[in-house]
């Protein structure tokens, strides 16, 4: 279970990471990153299927894990949400955007007539068997660091994961 304070942190750790990483892997606007949520979301079930039904005549050069990828939709529901959430109440900030979504029915799961919210939303991808969020949104971060980010630029990204070390079993 992830608690109000640890998706708190998880957020700052975010946001103080694409504000370093910014230059080399752009922060999308907020309709952006909820759509790009939707397609991650997306991403997670279609590895869950891959996994569970391997028989299925389907492009298998992927090797997806489910897990990984519903870290990434969280770590693009965490970038919906402004760097600068001093009070973290989700709710206000999604009902601000929720007309500009149209079409997405991501909307309508996170802020519809059952209310889910963003961290309930968030706090449903930590609860999934076999989740750590903090230490796996660290993990893709690193690898997005890797990928995106120039190594001579590392260094300066290391110390926002040293920062959040509390995060990561293997530096705590």
């Amino acid at each position: 279970m992830i608690t109000k304070e640890q998706l708190q942190n998880l957020h700052k750790f975010v946001w103080d990471f694409r504000a370093v990483v910014a230059e080399f892997w752009p922060t999308p606007g907020v309709v952006d990153a909820l759509r790009y949520a939707f397609t991650e979301a997306g991403e997670a079930v279609d590895a869950r299927l891959r996994d569970k039904r391997p028989g299925d005549k389907r492009n298998r050069d992927k090797d997806a894990d489910y897990l990984d990828e519903w870290a990434d939709c969280a770590i693009m529901l965490i970038t919906a949400l402004p760097g600068d959430v001093d009070s973290f109440v989700w709710r206000p900030a999604l009902f601000s955007i929720r007309d500009e979504l149209m079409c997405l029915r991501i909307a309508d799961i996170m802020v519809g007539p059952a209310t889910v919210t963003v961290e309930l939303t968030l706090s449903m991808i930590a609860k999934m068997p076999g989740m750590d969020l903090p230490a796996r949104v660290i993990e893709r971060l690193r690898r997005i660091m890797h990928k995106h980010v120039p190594p001579y630029r590392w260094g300066v990204v290391e110390a926002i994961f040293e920062t959040y070390k509390v995060f990561d079993p293997a530096k705590a």
